[in-house]
């Protein structure tokens, strides 16, 4: 099952993990330490881009897959990324296994209440001319938290530019109970990890 995309970019994962959403940047470009700030363009990304989920049990470990999302992702005119924002639909994650899992992940989540989830950095950060440190508020579950991701910017084999990054999370600093099943017999981790992988379409 591929991953449904809006075709146009609205954020912004990311990041919202890798990131989340966002309140929509600004209609000026911000200041990330760069000389210009002009943004050039917002790529579009493929539907080969997707966010996964992973987190561990007493059984196993599992994989919550985030197939609906839209990302806004502006660049500089020296081709460098200013700011970035993510929506992800809650409602539409799935683990592709259970659909009892299904269900205790969206009570976890709350999401008759909140029903998405959302990304804004605040500033990007150069470390060398492949990597980043993206910084910015993530909301989950109602609850917005300051993250720090890592991101690094290659190619693929089809020549596509590539953004990939990951953060580790803990469910408890947002509110978020740890699912239980089968009377307490089965019980998840606190600790998460999202994962993206962005893979924009060639430019005009």
């Amino acid at each position: 099952m591929e991953p449904r995309m809006t075709s146009q970019p609205v954020f912004t994962l990311a990041a919202g993990l890798l990131i989340c959403a966002l309140a929509a940047p600004d209609a000026q470009a911000q200041d990330t330490g760069q000389a210009h700030s002009h943004t050039l363009h917002e790529p579009v990304f493929a539907d080969s881009s997707h966010i996964v989920i992973d987190g561990t049990s007493n059984r196993s470990d599992w994989t919550v897959y985030a197939p609906e999302f839209s990302v806004t992702l502006r660049m500089t005119e020296d081709n460098q990324p200013a700011d970035v924002s993510l929506r992800v639909d809650a409602l539409a994650m799935e683990s592709r296994k259970s659909t009892i899992m299904d269900r205790l992940m969206r009570d976890a989540l709350d999401t008759d209440n909140h029903d998405t989830i959302t990304f804004a950095s605040t500033g990007i950060t150069p470390s060398d001319s492949s990597t980043y440190v993206v910084v910015g508020n993530l909301e989950l579950a109602g609850t917005e938290q300051p993250v720090t991701i890592p991101v690094t910017r290659g190619v693929n084999q089809s020549g596509q530019v590539v953004w990939d990054g990951q953060v580790a999370l803990k469910m408890s600093d947002f509110g978020i109970k740890p699912p239980t099943a089968m009377f307490g017999a089965l019980h998840t981790g606190n600790d998460v990890t999202i994962r993206f992988r962005l893979v924009e379409l060639p430019g005009d």
